[in-house]
């Protein structure tokens, strides 16, 4: 993602760093440091600042994360065949997918219970060392 369209998306909206850093369910540090280099973002952590975005700031946002999936995957001869608004189509569904993950509480205490396994072999950090992102907003949803 480019350095700065987190931030751009963020202040588009009018949304302050506290705000941000609450609803991505990160300290104002975190969000800040993810802020500098988005691609250290979750997914869940973007899910939550979508929420509290304009549509220009989600515009922006969607944005970002098209052409990050792109330069990530190669697939920037693909972006050329396929029409950006198929492209940003994706982007938000990713994010949709994930909201709608979140909403079932059974879904995330599978994902902890999972992630705390594999943390028992060495593979990641434990989960109950990691803050969950908050479901909030900052303030009413604009779609």
């Amino acid at each position: 993602m480019e350095d700065d369209v987190i931030g751009a998306a963020r202040r588009a909206s009018k949304v302050t760093v506290e705000e941000a850093a609450s609803v991505s369910g990160l300290s104002k540090v975190t969000y800040l440091q993810r802020e500098r280099h988005p691609d250290q973002f979750r997914i869940c952590e973007l899910m939550g600042l979508y929420d509290c975005l304009t549509d220009l700031g989600k515009r922006i946002l969607v944005d970002g994360i098209t052409n990050f999936l792109s330069n990530r995957f190669g697939l920037t001869e693909y972006q050329r065949e396929v029409p950006m608004a198929h492209n940003r189509y994706v982007a938000r569904k990713i994010l949709e997918a994930v909201r709608e993950f979140y909403r079932d509480p059974e879904n995330e205490r599978r994902y902890r219970e999972w992630k705390s396994s594999r943390s028992e072999g060495g593979a990641s950090t434990p989960a109950s060392t990691k803050r969950a992102p908050s479901r909030s907003t900052c303030g009413p949803s604009p779609s």
